[in-house]
């Protein structure tokens, strides 16, 4: 492969690393053994406290887990669901836990413009003349700055992973 090549690849990876799934990052393995992507892994939602790597699953054998905190987003399930598939995971014991949540402010400017014309005579009181089709531009500008609050509510996440035991 050409240096420029690998480069490329590199670089490919670490920006697709940046929006990445949280799963794989935070995994530990138990099971050195690889296995084989699965088609479906059931996902258990359980209390926070009951996600540890110790817990007994009948029928199944920990395999792995993970723990990490950060934002709940609507893909959280759906990354956890890819990752126990591409690791052959037929289960997963999951749970999220509220750690806090944190509210900023920024400031944003807006700008408004506006534009006036004006025709029409004009007196000068200080001479005492008129001034017949008098043509007056004017432009009056006001920055406003608009508040915009952003809530960041964090969430603990742990899983534990399974493979049957028929395997």
């Amino acid at each position: 492969m050409r240096p420029s090549r690998i480069i490329v690849a590199a670089l490919a990876g670490l920006l697709g690393g940046c929006a990445s799934n949280p799963w794989p990052k935070n995994y530990i393995a138990l099971d050195a053994t690889q296995a084989a992507p699965v088609r479906s892994s059931d996902l258990l939602l359980v209390e926070f406290e009951e996600a540890v790597r110790d817990r007994p699953e009948p029928g199944f054998s920990p395999i792995g887990y993970a723990s990490f905190s950060g934002e709940y987003s609507s893909d959280v399930e759906d990354e956890l669901r890819r990752f126990a598939m591409d690791l052959g995971a037929d289960r997963v014991a999951w749970g999220a836990r509220f750690m806090h949540a944190q509210r900023t402010t920024t400031l944003t400017p807006t700008f408004d413009t506006v534009h006036s014309r004006t025709r029409g005579s004009l007196y000068d009181p200080r001479t005492g003349t008129y001034y017949d089709d008098v043509d007056l531009e004017t432009t009056h500008a006001t920055t406003r700055y608009v508040p915009t609050v952003n809530d960041e509510i964090v969430y603990a996440f742990r899983a534990v992973f399974y493979r049957a035991d028929s395997r």
